[in-house]
């Protein structure tokens, strides 16, 4: 039987956790050389060990709040979203992610929200969005890429449509879909932890895995603004005074 790791409720194969050698690989052992795949594949499940490890039961996975600028933002939002965009479900660009973040920054409403946060431009490090066509969703994965944290606007109909948050006890596989990569755990190898209705602006923490829901009859679009490293959930806890109210 395969040997397990069990740490903070977690259970990760050993075999994950093995350097990459002739020995303990059975790619290597066929006389087959170790791939960018491969390679990438067990990075990405250590950073998800790392991050599941520093997890407690105190541990916040997302903060809902409501600001003033939420209506500019939408109205703002939809008057710049193709109607070509929202034909699919996915997490994409208009055109590409530079260009969808210097356009989200331009937005007045979204400066006005990035002062009231006390917040620079360049604590954003990229947006997009996440489109949701009813009855459907996004399966369980976790974000690709230095941040953890993401600014999550609804833009279109959202009440009714969920996040929903798990502890992987499973291995992690990298995914590359031509325009996003991501890393993605089987839901099968998850436990629930918490779900979130994303029915108002949120925080939430993309390195746990999570997993998009929308069982309604309308399209579910969500403006994806994601922070630099640095910046933590005490950064929006303390922003109560500068015009966000938390819920």
């Amino acid at each position: 039987m395969l040997g397990c790791v069990g740490l903070n409720r977690t259970v990760y194969p050993v075999n994950w956790l093995r350097p990459v050698d002739s020995n303990h690989d059975p790619v290597l052992r066929h006389g087959m050389k170790v791939d960018a795949v491969c390679i990438l594949t067990r990075i990405a499940f250590l950073r998800v060990l790392t991050i599941t490890l520093k997890r407690n039961k105190y541990y916040m996975y997302f903060k809902k709040f409501n600001t003033s600028h939420y209506e500019n933002i939408r109205q703002e939002i939809e008057n710049i979203l193709p109607a070509e965009f929202l034909q699919t479900t996915k997490l994409g660009y208009i055109n590409n992610s530079v260009r969808t973040t210097d356009m989200i920054l331009s937005l007045d409403s979204i400066n006005q929200l990035i002062n009231d946060l006390s917040l620079k431009h360049t604590d954003i490090a990229l947006c997009g969005f996440t489109v949701c066509k009813p009855n459907q969703g996004l399966p369980i994965h976790v974000d690709k890429g230095p941040f953890c944290l993401s600014m999550n606007i609804p833009i279109t109909y959202s009440k009714g449509t969920f996040v929903n948050f798990y502890d992987n006890f499973g291995p992690v596989s990298v995914i590359n879909n031509g325009s996003n990569i991501y890393y993605s755990v089987k839901e099968e190898n998850c436990k629930l932890v918490e779900t979130l209705e994303t029915d108002t602006p949120c925080i939430i923490d993309t390195t746990v895995p999570h997993k998009v829901i929308n069982n309604t009859e309308h399209t579910r679009v969500m403006l994806l603004m994601r922070f630099i490293p640095k910046i933590k959930f005490s950064d929006f806890i303390l922003a109560t005074d500068r015009g966000i109210e938390p819920l």
